[in-house]
């Protein structure tokens, strides 16, 4: 035992597993204060540990110190120890000038000093000068190869990075955001880098700068041709991409630390995120090639082990400038393309016919068509003018370009079919073409290129672009039953047969038909496939312009000028690989204010076509409330489908012909209200009513329910929010799928039959005030700590102020609660509720039970069994089952707190000492507190009296919604005593003595003996106090948090050592 601060505590050390050896005399240092629990008001010793390294830690198994006699060794007893310490593995130790190896001459002073030290251990007359020299040699060439042998990553150096399973990592742009990229194994010959003087243009996107970012083993990885920075941020919003790592415009530090080893010899960096609390976070790991760049975490995985090639600098001199236009001609070449796009589909260009007639153009045979990307096992050209519109899984009758490799289609890398026409045509094209039978990938926008060389049937031609255009797949495909394959009866297919053109100056006998915008299908528009299909194609000329036609003429007379002038002047700079930044700003203006004014019927058929796909889903989902019963919880109701379902066939038959762009806009802006109104239509419960907040989990871990008819509480004024189990939850016959989901319906029935609540009626804790509910949206108030449930930021809580939470529906007759950032409220196997990105995950659906009063309440709040304690609640009370509740009247002149019992109710927010009754037991760790004598029953909100900040009350300062830090001449209690310690956090609902108590003060009911203890705010000068606000530093000296509160300065931190105002601080 050992007297701390005036407060007696075992600091003997402890262990669950009793495997620690106390038959030794060891020694306990620690620190002169208490770490202290934020939520609970919990104290416990800080402990000078020794696990790991000396640190401040309270934790009673690794505080025993013991003191022993240094014993020195001579001889070969000596050497013995060091070529035991002193270990030069030759293997350990490649050399080379690299990063991540070492240096040559220094692993053989080091090998050669080992050698020398073990070939001496073998003699027998070694003396011990000799053994002393043999010693310091090796010692001396073991720490010069390991304090300077190592060549590591050069600050400001050029690298190109590669897994030991040759992964080049490198970036790809996908729907315009730059991902991290693993590019395959032969990126470059035997997978070496390219040499000093061979590195070229098209190496950069593979190319990255390393700069230190301060701290050792952070750096800020920045690629060459982008600009961009590593990062682990991922992109939620793109389905097929949304784990993958992405580059980021600011600068982001990432962990490039050497700790990745593999069969215990294939060594090689690891790159890890780097937290908030400044620490390695997830890992990078290229496990597919061809693909982005996501989290997987093990440093042994030859995916996640990365080696670094150094890039010259003069090679980076060389071709930065080429890098530089490069990197422009992308982004003209990008935006020409969609520019010329959208300024050609204005225009009225007409030629050939609008049908399904494939044999009235430019007469063609199976020999006209080529492509350098066709694919070699599936598809052919002969078949787009064999006058069919084939099968859909017979290869022989339509064309398909290669689809071994995805990418993204635009101006500068696109699949084509290209036709020779036998004569050269002039004044523009049409083309007719076909989609395969599937109705799958096919071409959205046309680029045609023209040229006169036969050269242009390999592909190897110059070619001249002649124009843009837009496909217009508006043309039904019509199928004879019995005679077309697949077609039972006589049916027309909406949309499967499209035209595009253009007109141009010259003539060209040769034209390519460049696929620069491509979709999956018209249900599901993926536009970064790339390739496409084709079943039939015609060619019509020449191709004319309606000068008085078209959506242009919709645009303003000077606008239309300027956009025309634009794409003229980009023109030259792409024809002439020169773009500018000047042209490109001069584009973009130019077409912002294009397409402001050109009318875009599309957007309203895609509006409505997105309606009709979500109200579709909706009902194929069943979260349609039935007609008989349309007021269904956690249901749409069915008047809004209606209303939607209105507001899409308005749309659909809407006239947009000859309508302004700011008409069509309305007219969208009408459809995507009706989509919002219809979501906020669900069914709420009712405002103004007291509910049980219930799990509704179908999923269940180690033969446990998860969260079903678990009731959701707030066990404080804190911020955890948990979840209590019924009897029942546990079952051995529960049986999961490989989901941990409950899928059989008889198991399910069979495991949730008898479930019973185990929480006690008339805790308030458990209960839930509906304030408002309306437009989607609810806000939700526990009933026994007033506060209001929060879930913003991607973060759950609790908020003294009303927070209004967005509800989704992913189930029938469950709710999902959206905390921001893509991510919901959310139930782990612990029973805590926290958040997580996944609407459809079972362990997000909530449900509400009606409760229409709740008698004989109670308010829980969990406590310590010390015999006395201050506690501060929210809410007014008269009496506790398990204590008595008193006063502080003040300080005896024999140095004692007298205090006086109270028999009226105390008033919301005042700070009051509680003595325990050991003869009546916790109710789960908690003491249940009266809201008055007779048993009060609530039914609502509004019979409960509630304070959200503490009041101070005779010498005692409450905490209430907010934790506090007390320095000098403060105290607080602990362990039922009075205890005084520096800079101490008080957690919330609990409180502490503030020095401002009167003195010389009678008598009372009970004592408290204050010891050594002074509290006059006066006392211990040397403590060091927070300043009001202060900067919060990791223990290595990076900066986690600015100017915050000094008693919300921790909070949220993942646990960890860090300095607060220049005083260290342990988050558990």
């Amino acid at each position: 035992m050992s007297d701390l601060a005036g407060s007696k505590v075992d600091l003997r050390t402890q262990a669950s597993d009793k495997k620690q050896d106390l038959s030794e005399v060891g020694f306990v240092m620690c620190r002169n204060e208490f770490d202290v629990d934020e939520q609970t008001g919990e104290t416990s010793p800080v402990y000078i540990a020794g696990q790991w390294s000396p640190q401040y830690f309270p934790y009673n198994d690794t505080n025993v110190f013991r003191a022993y006699e240094l014993a020195v060794l001579k001889g070969q007893d000596k050497l013995m120890q060091y070529v035991e310490v002193f270990v030069v593995d030759q293997n350990q130790y490649p050399t080379g000038t690299t990063p991540g190896t070492y240096k040559k001459e220094l692993v053989d002073a080091a090998v050669k000093a080992y050698e020398a030290a073990n070939k001496a251990m073998e003699s027998s007359n070694v003396t011990d000068e000799q053994a002393d020299k043999l010693c310091a040699d090796l010692k001396q060439a073991y720490q010069n190869l390991m304090n300077n042998g190592f060549n590591a990553l050069e600050d400001g150096g050029y690298y190109f990075i590669h897994t030991i399973t040759n992964h080049w990592v490198s970036t790809e742009k996908k729907n315009g955001i730059d991902f991290l990229w693993g590019r395959p194994s032969g990126t470059y010959p035997d997978d070496k880098a390219p040499a000093e003087g061979e590195v070229k243009v098209s190496d950069a996107k593979n190319i990255w700068q390393v700069t230190s970012a301060g701290k050792k083993d952070l750096y800020y990885v920045q690629n060459l041709y982008t600009g961009g920075y590593m990062s682990a941020i991922t992109n939620p919003a793109l389905h097929d991409d949304k784990d993958c790592y992405t580059l980021t415009e600011e600068k982001t530090p990432v962990f490039v630390a050497f700790d990745g080893v593999q069969d215990k010899v294939k060594k090689g960096f690891v790159i890890y995120e780097m937290k908030a609390d400044s620490t390695k976070g997830r890992q990078f790991h290229s496990k597919n090639t061809n693909h982005g760049i996501f989290e997987w975490n093990h440093v042994d995985n030859p995916n996640n082990i990365y080696l670094f090639n150094d890039v010259a600098k003069s090679d980076i001199d060389r071709i930065k400038d080429e890098v530089a236009q490069s990197l422009l001609n992308e982004k003209l070449n990008a935006l020409y393309g969609k520019a010329l796009v959208d300024y050609s589909g204005s225009l009225a260009i007409s030629g050939g016919t609008k049908d399904a007639d494939f044999s009235n153009g430019i007469k063609l045979d199976s020999t006209s068509f080529f492509s350098t990307v066709a694919h070699r096992n599936e598809g052919t050209t002969k078949c787009l003018a064999d006058g069919s519109f084939g099968k859909h899984n017979d290869g022989k009758t339509y064309f398909h370009s290669d689809w071994s490799h995805q990418f993204m289609p635009s101006l500068d890398r696109y699949h084509y079919i290209g036709v020779d026409l036998g004569k050269e045509i002039s004044g523009g094209l049409m083309v007719k073409i076909a989609k395969r039978r599937t109705y799958n990938d096919y071409p959205m926008e046309f680029a045609f290129f023209g040229s006169n060389d036969p050269k242009a049937v390999k592909d190897s031609a110059e070619w001249t672009l002649l124009g843009c255009s837009k496909v217009d797949w508006s043309i039904g495909m019509p199928l004879k039953g019995g005679v077309d394959p697949d077609c039972e009866k006589d049916t027309v297919i909406a949309n499967a047969i499209g035209m595009a053109g253009t007109t141009f100056e010259g003539s060209y006998r040769y034209i390519k038909c460049a696929a620069i915008a491509t979709q999956y299908n018209i249900n599901n528009p993926i536009d970064n496939r790339g390739f496409f299909c084709l079943s039939e194609m015609a060619v019509y000329s020449p191709a004319t312009i309606d000068q008085n036609g078209g959506l242009i003429q919709q645009v303003s007379a000077n606008v239309r000028k300027n956009m025309a002038e634009a794409i003229a002047a980009a023109k030259k700079e792409v024809d002439a690989g020169k773009a500018t930044q000047n042209t490109i700003d001069r584009l973009q203006n130019a077409y912002d204010a294009f397409m402001k004014e050109l009318p875009n019927p599309k957007a309203l058929l895609d509006a409505a076509k997105q309606a009709k796909q979500f109200a579709d889903n909706v009902v194929k989902q069943g979260l349609v409330a039935p007609e008989d019963n349309p007021g269904e919880l956690a249901m749409y109701n069915p008047a809004g489908l209606t209303a939607l379902n209105d507001a899409v066939k308005a749309a659909n038959e809407f006239d947009t012909n000859g309508k302004s762009a700011q008409a069509i806009l309305d007219e969208v802006e009408k459809v995507n209200t009706a989509v919002a109104t219809f979501k906020q239509g669900v069914n709420l419960p009712e405002a103004n009513k007291l509910y049980r907040l219930r799990g509704a989990s179908r999923k269940a871990y180690q033969k446990k329910l998860i969260s079903y008819q678990a009731q959701c509480y707030a066990k404080n004024n804190g911020n955890s929010i948990l979840f209590t189990y019924p009897d029942g939850a546990s079952n051995d016959a529960i049986e999961t799928d490989d989901k941990g989901i409950i899928a059989d319906e008889a198991n399910w029935e069979l495991v949730t039959a008898s479930l019973k609540d185990t929480v006690e009626s008339g805790l308030t804790n458990y209960y839930w005030f509906v304030e408002k509910a309306e437009k989607g949206k609810i806000v939700l108030r526990n009933l026994g700590t007033g506060m209001y449930l929060s879930a913003q930021n991607g973060v759950v809580g609790q908020s003294v102020t009303s927070v209004e939470i967005p509800v989704l529906l992913t189930k029938p007759r469950t709710f999902v609660f959206d905390a921001g950032k893509n991510k919901q409220l959310n139930v782990n196997s612990n029973g805590v509720m926290v958040t997580w990105a996944e609407p459809t995950d079972w362990n997000a659906q909530f449900t509400f039970e009606d409760v229409p009063q709740v008698e004989y309440a109670q308010l829980a709040l969990p406590v310590t069994e010390d015999e006395y304690q201050i506690l501060t609640l929210p809410a007014t009370v008269s009496s506790c089952e398990q204590g008595t509740l008193y006063s502080l009247v003040g300080e005896t002149e024999d140095k004692k707190f007298a205090l006086a019992e109270l028999t009226e109710p105390i008033p919301a927010g005042t700070p009051f000492i509680l003595k325990r009754d050991a003869t009546v037991d916790l109710e789960d760790g908690a003491a249940l507190f009266n809201y008055d004598e007779s048993g009060l029953t609530i039914n609502g909100i509004s019979d409960v009296t509630y304070a959200l900040e503490a009041l101070e009350a005779n010498g005692i300062q409450g905490t209430l919604c907010d934790v506090d830090t007390v320095g000098a001449g403060y105290a607080y209690l602990h362990g039922g005593n009075v205890t005084a310690t520096k800079n101490t956090v008080i957690g919330v609902n609990s409180g502490y003595f503030n020095a401002k108590h009167k003195h010389n003060v009678a008598e009372g009911d009970e004592y408290l003996e204050l010891g050594k203890v002074v509290v006059d705010n006066i006392t211990n000068a040397d403590v060091v106090v927070l300043p009001s606000v202060v900067d919060v530093y990791s223990v290595d000296g990076v900066l986690v948090r600015k100017n915050v509160k000094a008693a919300n300065a921790t909070k949220g931190l993942p646990a960890g050592v860090y300095v607060v105002g220049k005083v260290k601080v342990l988050v558990k």
